[in-house]
């Protein structure tokens, strides 16, 4: 193990310190494994193997703050991420591309919280500052249920209640105005569901509409028949 006021190693080769096999303590503190000219205090030019039920932390000295941690045990295939706190992927402007919060809610595009608090995602599970591409979207909860409007107890108003509602509320019955839409936002499910029920409505109105003009188109071929 030659040392000298500079540095130390202990490594195997005719050459043993150009070689690049063994451990080399430098000066300034840095390890290097596999190299002679570490970067860090510890730099591994090679692979590293953190055999099952050990695990990989990041963290303070104190176990109680947050921690991220990556381990595989000896009984299962999959290998686990464990974090104790928020865990920000930051860009280089120390922007927050993605955020997994203590509380198992996802942020994207927000900035990052320091301390042991988190975003307010308003419920839900994930929060994205900016738009979303997507090839599809399927939703499986609180999917549209209105076919209840062909039932023959359903309430359907008037054309004459829905033009005095409009002509005093600028939108249509049961549908949010753009005012709160824009002050609120909406739900894609209860929207969707809303936009059904007014296709369905209007369904109704055209089949009724239709009756009358066949009913019209009768008598008018009766009249015809007398002349």
């Amino acid at each position: 193990m030659p040392a000298t006021n500079q540095l130390m190693y202990m490594a195997f080769g005719e050459s043993p310190w150009s070689s690049g096999k063994g451990i080399y303590v430098m000066s300034d503190g840095n390890v290097g494994i596999g190299t002679n000219r570490p970067n860090e205090k510890l730099d591994v030019s090679g692979n590293i193997l953190i055999r099952a039920n050990n695990y990989l932390r990041f963290g303070k000295e104190d176990s109680n703050t947050g921690y991220f941690e990556i381990h595989n045990a000896t009984c299962c295939y999959n290998t686990y991420a464990d974090i104790k706190g928020n865990l920000y992927f930051r860009t280089e402007a120390s922007q927050a591309t993605m955020g997994i919060q203590k509380n198992n809610t996802i942020t994207m595009g927000v900035w990052p919280k320091y301390g042991d608090v988190i975003t307010d995602t308003q419920g839900f599970r994930l929060m994205v500052k900016g738009g979303i591409l997507t090839d599809e979207v399927k939703i499986i909860h609180n999917v549209p249920s209105s076919d209840y409007v062909f039932e023959s107890d359903y309430n359907l108003l008037s054309l004459k209640e829905v033009e005095k509602f409009i002509k005093e509320n600028k939108h249509l019955p049961e549908v949010p105005s753009a005012r709160e839409f824009k002050e609120n936002g909406y739900n894609i499910a209860e929207m969707d569901d809303i936009l059904l029920r007014k296709v369905e409505e209007l369904t109704l109105y055209l089949i009724e509409l239709n009756k009358r003009i066949e009913t019209l188109e009768k008598e008018n071929d009766i009249l015809k028949a007398k002349d």
